[in-house]
């Protein structure tokens, strides 16, 4: 692949990131549409992940026959 395509990929997606993160500051109706429901589900994500049992600790030092 030749490096000028992999630079335009790279500068549009940073031209993206840039027109997505603008509107997110400066439009409220945007951030309540499209951003709120996104961080709501990944809150919801870490919350059930945090709840989740762990495994029990093995002592691998306790070898008793």
């Amino acid at each position: 692949m030749p490096d000028s395509l992999i630079h335009m990929c790279l500068f549009l997606g940073a031209l993206t990131f840039m027109y997505v993160s603008a509107r997110a500051v400066g439009d409220g109706d945007y951030r309540t549409m499209f951003l709120d429901p996104l961080i709501d589900d990944l809150h919801t994500t870490l919350n059930v992940d945090a709840d989740r049992p762990t495994a029990p600790s093995v002592d691998v030092a306790d070898v008793s026959d």
